[in-house]
């Protein structure tokens, strides 16, 4: 769904109705890597271990194709140096909601939170759902009133936390 709603290909109209809810793919993913992280913090529930699996297989896979790509643009003049070294450190998103690498930069503060949320859920699931809640409304509420330029990323974390939950 993801791939298909970023093309530009010209679909028969049966497929091209799907594109139209391509977008809908990441929220699936979100939901789907929400639950399978339940099942990776469950293997050692040790947040080292947890942490240094996941960053491990992203950024090992990202920061390769970042820096050939931000080198690039760079090169181009497409942007600045520190407009690169921001974008291939996940930190771009966050300044101004630049969304070359906003997937990145999501899916890791999503694991960053995650051992803790876990462990505040193993507690107490009422004070968790209450919390998560509140964050997803109070994410929702900065970026409606544009207070936040990040709401590709906002509108995603219910389906996030509905995995964990």
């Amino acid at each position: 769904m993801i791939m298909i709603f970023h093309t530009s290909i010209k679909y028969p109209k049966a497929l091209d109705l799907m594109k139209n809810f391509g977008d809908f793919g990441v929220n699936i993913f979100f939901l789907i890597s929400g639950y399978s992280m339940c099942y990776a913090w469950n293997k050692s529930r040790s947040m080292k271990v947890f942490y240094r699996k996941r960053f491990t297989r992203i950024l090992l896979t990202y920061l390769p194709i970042a820096i050939v790509w931000c080198s690039i643009s760079v090169l181009l003049h497409e942007c600045g140096v520190l407009e690169a070294i921001c974008k291939i450190l996940t930190i771009q998103f966050w300044i101004d909601g630049n969304l070359l690498h906003w997937f990145v930069s999501g899916i890791l503060l999503l694991y960053l939170i995650t051992p803790v949320w876990l462990k505040g859920y193993e507690k107490n699931r009422r004070i968790s759902l209450v919390v998560t809640i509140c964050i997803c409304c109070i994410g929702v509420a900065l970026s409606f009133m544009n207070c936040l330029d990040i709401s590709i990323f906002v509108y995603r974390l219910p389906a996030y936390f509905m995995g964990l939950w």
